[in-house]
């Protein structure tokens, strides 16, 4: 198991005791992660390289005692305030999960006992922390630099700590902080002083620098009394398996699911910024290419014409807005669709979409608003720097579900299935700012416009986030993806710390939009991989041809795309072809520095499939097998030299399964693990195949034998590794010319059924025609089979090797 590995159930002596001594409470081998002293100071370490020391309990006397909770049994050490004697804190420590959890009554606001107080810190600490900054980008740093910089750092929600030195099994044992509630409200400090963002207190000058003016300083506001706080640590022999344990804890906590809908589960079409058509790149004239009806039906139309099955539309230019200098906007009235855009009518425009669903987006409203100016709804001002965000503002959080209830509602009659909510992270800790008297009222603002959705039958995706916010969208089911990346998400080294943060919590991510024929071979074949396996919405952004020419009105020129792309990541009626977990970075490109991967050097990410299987005769259950694909490619310039291949090995997939508990197939369901094992090995035998040359021979996965993954400019690798299911000498590689080649879609059921025998479940389009590939041991040979599902679209069948 490794010393992170399970340990038996502890005690912890009498009642109301005073320390006279230092208490352990965990301890791996000769790590001590939580000491308690006889001043009710906290000590943590990590092997030499990590130390903290707090001193910021209250009193002196403690409870001991046990319970149950949500993950079963725990241990509990209570400390009393000293004037009152009720319980001011309790450590609790969770054996089923193997975790410690903090939980605190109304006390100084803002961060974990463990950072504002005394550090001692060590430059050898790595970390990756998330700044108060949009698009929950992350950034890898060491505790030295975090804590000794020259402004105060700090985390926007979890702090992830690990080993610089990799364990003899190359693994880099890692801790997590994290709050567990209050998520707008906490967070994790690595010097004193109050968090520097709104929700946090109240705001005492207005010098903004950078963006979203994070040079502010705030007066710490206290909570209301009897305002519970609780935290989470966690501590795993990787990194990778601390963040998955860490994620699945989370959703447990919470209970949390995801409402997915069209927006991520069906091929979809964005005019955002970097789209093929950003109208609002020309802010003064929406109709340089024609009128924006007759654009979207001759792209409705073009699409179709090449089979390529668009079933959502996010048309962007529908309501006018309030434009100012620096190209910045509000809306005054958000509904009052504009006639000269769009003449005939939303209805007419959802018509000629085919009567797809369709996401509408909603930014800042004008301070001038109608809505606010009739007195009916009241509005908070949230403008910030000039340059980009003058006179914007928000509903009143206490308005907030009742006001989106009545914009959304008529949007129903539109087909809105999708809520677009923009510069989030500017919006939720500004609002908060300016309601100073207000405590958690950027948490209440995004459940009542999330709630609003939800009731209405819509999922909401959040854009230009804070991270703080993507912890917090754990109580929010109508959140089922955010924008990783900045416009376009050209830049893939932005979604290597954003990807792990947005996936942990059960959502997907967005790269943005993504236009098959803008860019060369290559890039456009990794942006579409990263798109397809991200659990986010799969969003073209192509143009008519001839743009950028003016498109006459009923003109029908054709759509400028890559068909072949397009189809490899839906079924053929735009259903989307994913994993059962977001595409996100292996281990040694979180630590960096290993086999030439860096975030900004080699990228390898993976992901996993679970399909339920069952051997012949046996009842149906998850399996701790599982389909991965990885993907490799550089993000250094193209006149760099490509670094060596980098070696794959089972420990960069295994931190991906629980074996205790597997993954659920729907990414949209509670995993249910802890990720308790070593993580090191994978639980089945496996081979591996290149998708891109499906003809040639597979060959056998394990640590004795790695796979070797090329790491080019921008030009991705793809390879996909595929179980051997006993006793079936028949290994399912997967569907043919698809981004997921097992997907959780697509693949009801594997069933080895005795040997050269395997039963496999299919689902789709009705009458849709698919090519399986798959192989026979011993030879390794790739055989393919063509197969058409029925007038319901499904399909039982049975691949059969022949000796």
């Amino acid at each position: 198991m490794g010393f992170w590995g399970k340990q038996s159930k502890m005690r912890i002596f009498p009642l109301f005791l005073v320390f006279s001594h230092v208490l352990s409470i965990w301890q791996r081998g000769n790590y001590t992660i939580l000491s308690i002293f006889d001043d009710g100071a906290f000590t943590l370490s990590l092997g030499g390289a990590l130390n903290y020391s707090s001193s910021a309990l209250p009193g002196t006397s403690q409870v001991v005692g046990s319970g149950v909770g949500p993950w079963g049994a725990y241990d509990e050490v209570s400390f009393l305030d000293s004037a009152t004697k009720t319980q001011s804190y309790a450590v609790r420590y969770h054996l089923n999960v193997d975790a410690f959890t903090f939980l605190r009554a109304a006390q100084e606001v803002g961060a974990f006992p463990f950072f504002n107080e005394s550090v001692t810190h060590s430059s050898a600490t790595p970390l990756i922390f998330y700044t108060n900054d949009y698009m929950v980008p992350g950034y890898r740093s060491t505790l030295s630099a975090c804590a000794s910089g020259p402004t105060p750092q700090y985390t926007d929600g979890a702090l992830f700590l690990f080993s610089a030195s990799a364990s003899p099994g190359g693994l880099h044992p890692a801790l997590i902080f994290s709050p567990l509630d209050n998520f707008t409200t906490q967070s994790a400090l690595c010097t004193g002083g109050a968090p520097p963002y709104a929700g946090f207190g109240a705001a005492t000058g207005e010098a903004c620098v950078g963006w979203p003016c994070s040079g502010r300083s705030y007066t710490p506001l206290p909570p209301p009394t009897a305002m519970p706080f609780s935290s989470i640590l966690l501590g795993r022999p990787s990194l990778k398996r601390a963040t998955m344990a860490w994620g699945a804890l989370l959703r447990q906590a919470h209970n949390t699911t995801r409402a997915r809908g069209t927006g991520t589960r069906a091929l979809s079409y964005v005019s955002s910024n970097a789209a093929g058509y950003s109208f609002w790149s020309e802010p003064r004239n929406l109709t340089v290419w024609g009128v924006p009806e007759d654009i979207f039906a001759a792209l409705h139309q073009g699409y179709a014409a090449l089979g390529v099955p668009v079933r959502q539309y996010e048309v962007d230019t529908q309501f006018p807005m309030e434009m100012w200098p620096g190209d910045g906007w509000c809306f005054k009235e958000w509904g009052n669709w504009s006639a000269t855009l769009f003449p005939s009518g939303p209805l007419a425009l959802v018509a000629s979409l085919g009567n797809a669903s369709m996401m509408y987006y909603v930014q800042g409203f004008c301070r001038d608003n109608v809505y606010g100016s009739s007195g009916n709804w009241r509005f908070v001002s949230v403008g910030g720097n000039p340059r980009w965000e003058p006179p914007a503002s928000v509903i009143h959080p206490d308005d907030a579900y009742a006001f989106y209830t009545s914009i959304l509602k008529p949007a129903v009659q539109w087909n809105m299935q999708h809520l677009f909510a923009d510069f989030t992270c500017m919006r939720g800790p500004r609002l908060a700012q300016n309601l100073p008297a207000y405590y958690g009222a950027e948490a209440v603002w995004m459940q009542g416009f999330t709630s609003a959705a939800a009731d209405l039958g819509m999922e909401t995706q959040f854009c230009m986030s804070c991270a703080h916010q993507a912890l917090a969208s754990l109580t929010l089911p109508s959140v089922t993806n955010f924008r990783a990346s900045n416009d376009g998400g050209m830049d893939p080294t932005e979604l290597v710390f954003s990807s792990i943060l947005i996936s942990a919590v059960g959502a997907g991510w967005s790269k943005d939009n993504l236009r098959l024929a803008a860019w060369g071979p290559g890039t456009t074949e990794l942006q579409t991989l990263l798109a397809a396996l991200s659990l986010g919405p799969v969003q073209l952004g192509d143009v008519l041809q001839g743009f950028p020419a003016y498109l006459p009105k009923g003109s029908f020129p054709g759509v400028n795309t890559n068909v072949t792309l397009a189809m490899s990541t839906c079924t053929a009626n735009g259903t989307l072809l994913q994993p059962s977990f977001p595409l996100t970075p292996i281990e040694p490109l979180l630590v960096g520095g290993e086999g030439g991967l860096d975030v900004t050097a080699g990228h390898v990410l993976a992901t996993l499939t679970t399909v339920p299987t069952v051997a012949a005769g046996a009842a149906a259950a998850s399996s701790p097998c599982a389909w991965y694909t990885a993907i490799g490619y550089t993000a250094t310039a193209a006149s760099s030299p490509s670094p060596p291949p980098f070696a794959l090995l089972p420990r960069h997939l295994a931190p991906l399964m629980d074996a205790e508990a597997p993954a659920p197939s729907d990414f949209a369901n509670i995993p249910r693990g802890a990720y308790l094992e070593s993580g090191d090995e994978l639980a089945c035998d496996y081979v591996v195949w290149n998708p891109a040359l499906p003809v040639t021979l597979a060959h056998n996965f394990s640590s004795s034998s790695p796979a070797l993954l090329p790491l080019t400019y921008a030009v991705p690798t793809q390879l996909n590794f595929a179980p051997i299911l006993p006793p079936s000498n028949v290994v399912l590689l997967g569907e043919a010319g698809k981004a997921a080649a097992v997907s959780s879609f697509r693949f009801s059921s594997v069933a080895p059924q005795g040997p050269s025998l395997l039963g496999i479940g299919l689902r789709g389009a009705p009458l849709e025609e698919l090519v399986l590939l798959w192989l026979l041991l011993p030879s390794l040979e790739v055989h393919s089979t063509n197969l058409t599902l029925n007038a319901s679209g499904a399909l039982e069948t049975v691949l059969q090797g022949r000796w």
